[in-house]
């Protein structure tokens, strides 16, 4: 799928510049929980902050394309009423009658495998994913992203062509995680290709010598100085840590214009997933 725009905010406003420019900097936080304590804890103002990212992105979407609104919060924060005015507010701030939504999704978790629906997708249409995860119980990290996407055949066909690109992910048994593994990296050649690897929390590092290991007898090029953990950037990477992850890898792919893996869990299974830079940063 091509990636039109995707962004993330997570607690000490670190950033993929951040990690690339100075990652001995960045204090290690693997098991404390951490705030974004640069904005406003309610849900209507962080809603309206990643509306406001991408505005101009779902404005320049041609009409023809009908867009599909997934938002994520996490189980405390899902009062639909709250949550449905958050967004409507949003909506209404930065983009109002400019272009309208087709759909809107509340949903609590959501496995990156879902986007096996939207790259199967006949219909011209675009998905705006915005994930807005904040425990008031301190169970886990705060963390926002935004991705607005749209499958390849139409980005082609709506002139997205040269757009970050996030690769069809594969579930992955973590007890043959070696195998499936390089046989993830055998069908996908991008998956091969990529320097860098991203775990979305802390018992993805139990595989990460396994899966380098098949790199490395697989011809692949990860590059063991790029193997990273969203855990040791934020602490406990919650519920919504596996899109954490894919949108700050989408970062760091732009950042070091090199592909990136990103491996993830959520609460039934593991994913693996590969990102492209854009062609036009080449």
């Amino acid at each position: 799928m091509a990636i039109i725009k995707s962004g993330v905010l997570l607690p000490g406003q670190i950033t993929a510049s951040m990690i690339y420019s100075a990652e001995s900097d960045i204090e290690v936080s693997t098991g404390l929980i951490k705030h974004i304590d640069s904005f406003p804890k309610e849900l209507a103002p962080r809603v309206s902050l990643l509306l406001s990212s991408v505005a101009n992105e779902i404005m320049a979407l041609p009409g023809e394309i009908s867009l599909n609104v997934t938002l994520m919060v996490n189980e405390s924060l899902n009062n639909e009423a709250v949550v449905n005015d958050a967004f409507m507010q949003g909506w209404q701030q930065h983009i109002g009658n400019l272009y309208t939504w087709q759909r809107l999704t509340i949903v609590n978790s959501l496995s990156p495998m879902v986007m096996e629906d939207w790259i199967k997708s006949p219909a011209p249409e675009a998905t705006l994913l915005l994930v807005a995860q904040r425990s008031d119980m301190d169970e886990f990290s705060d963390g926002l992203a935004v991705m607005l996407l749209i499958n390849d055949d139409h980005a082609q066909r709506w002139g997205f062509g040269g757009q970050t690109k996030i690769y069809r992910p594969m579930v992955i048994d973590k007890d043959q995680m070696a195998l499936q593994y390089q046989l993830f990296i055998n069908t996908q050649p991008p998956a091969r290709a990529a320097k860098g690897l991203l775990l979305s929390d802390g018992e993805g590092s139990l595989h990460a010598a396994d899966i380098l290991q098949q790199s490395l007898d697989g011809k692949g090029n990860l590059d063991v100085s790029l193997v990273r953990n969203l855990e040791s950037f934020i602490g406990p990477s919650g519920p919504a840590g596996s899109w954490l992850a894919l949108a700050l890898a989408a970062d760091l792919a732009l950042t070091h214009q090199d592909n990136y893996t990103v491996l993830a869990q959520d609460d039934s299974q593991w994913t693996v997933s590969t990102i492209q830079p854009s062609l036009e940063h080449h």
